[in-house]
């Protein structure tokens, strides 16, 4: 991967100084005051923010994107009318995201990747909005978590998993908020505690069990809150995958960017 972006950045640069030295203009506008042609963005420090093509005022083929450093950031390749592909990268070379643009917008199935191209991520959008169900992974491959998005809300069914497969809770969504019953397992697939949620806070009985399936205790919340211990505002951890964060380039956050 890395000698095959390596290979990318040198034929690119040398189209570059190959427009330079021969002295084609760059940053035009046309007497309609439409962008066209080759236009180049630069950090304060003179480096190459990023490179591209217009016609019409319209991005075309590909824009190279960088990090201050002259690494490459971004590759993004104009399809059809509307349409991008866009991959972006970890200042490493290694892969960080990739997917599709509708409109400027991320569209259809987008994953993105942790260290060495662990997938972390994978799910649709719908004009820049979470559509459908998302899944986060562990760095073996087993699903972390699984949840369903409507206009880039969490709705109906939520999993949570233990890295080695099993089970850890399970719940509803609705606007956003969890909604009515909810289990969670421990690591071995025991049941350890069930019971509502009303926008997201306990209210109800919850019944705590034992290691053997027998009953613990019972313990009833209101608004989020024990009856017999106000103070105690008990929300069991929701699982996270352990590895690195992953953040999407400042260009390319929603809307994508050219000047």
């Amino acid at each position: 991967m890395r000698h095959f972006i390596t290979t990318i950045l040198l034929l690119f640069l040398f189209s570059v100084t190959a427009i330079s030295q021969d002295g084609t203009p760059i940053n035009r506008k046309d007497a309609q005051g439409k962008k066209t042609g080759v236009w180049k963005d630069y950090y304060k420090s003179g480096k190459v923010r990023y490179v591209g093509q217009f016609k019409n005022d319209l991005p075309v083929d590909t824009f190279y994107y960088f990090y201050p450093d002259g690494k490459l950031q971004t590759l993004l390749v104009h399809l059809k009318k509307d349409y991008a592909y866009a991959k972006m990268y970890y200042s490493t070379g290694d892969i960080m995201a990739e997917g599709k643009y509708f409109q400027q917008k991320k569209d259809s199935v987008w994953k993105t990747y942790g260290a060495e191209g662990v997938l972390v991520t994978k799910g649709g959008y719908i004009h820049g909005a979470r559509t459908g169900k998302w899944e986060t992974y562990f760095a073996n491959g087993n699903v972390a978590e699984m949840v369903q998005y409507r206009n880039d809300i969490e709705v109906d069914e939520y999993k949570a998993y233990y890295e080695n497969g099993n089970l850890k809770e399970e719940t509803q969504f609705e606007n956003g908020f969890k909604e009515g019953l909810t289990t969670f397992y421990d690591e071995d697939g025991n049941k350890l505690l069930k019971g509502f949620y009303k926008k997201s806070m306990r209210n109800g009985k919850w019944i705590y069990y034992k290691p053997n399936g027998t009953v613990d205790k019972i313990v009833e919340y209101e608004n989020g809150k024990a009856k017999d211990n106000p103070n105690n505002l008990e929300v069991p951890e929701v699982v996270k995958s352990q590895r690195k964060e992953v953040l999407e380039l400042e260009d390319l956050k929603g809307r994508i960017k050219y000047d």
